[in-house]
């Protein structure tokens, strides 16, 4: 049987992993400074995982529209945020609904 000393470090070793992964910047906030206003009422941050940013879109067409742009949007998140945004995922998706998508 592993002690509660054992249990409690493997449960803050985890924890700490998962909160490496989780971005220190509002990501809406984030999101907002790098798009047009236009574009901010189609879309919506899903999540951040390993490194990328999901990005849902209201529909194809503003999902056309933002790939044009899509190196650009990347580069200045880059810039802009404290992580290390690797890559930006964009897909059509609920922009109304506060809750978010299942992973």
């Amino acid at each position: 049987m592993e002690s509660i000393k054992g249990i409690l470090n493997s449960v803050l070793k985890d924890i700490e992993k998962k909160q490496s992964q989780l971005p220190e910047d509002n990501l809406d906030d984030l999101w907002a400074s790098c798009v047009a206003k236009k574009a901010l009422k189609h879309t919506k941050v899903s999540f951040f995982k390993n490194g990328k940013i999901y990005i849902n879109v209201e529909n194809p067409g503003w999902l056309y529209e933002l790939n044009l742009n899509r190196e650009d949007i990347l580069k200045n998140l880059q810039k802009k945020s404290k992580n290390k945004i690797k890559d930006l995922k964009l897909r059509v998706g609920d922009v109304k609904n506060g809750s978010k998508e299942k992973k």
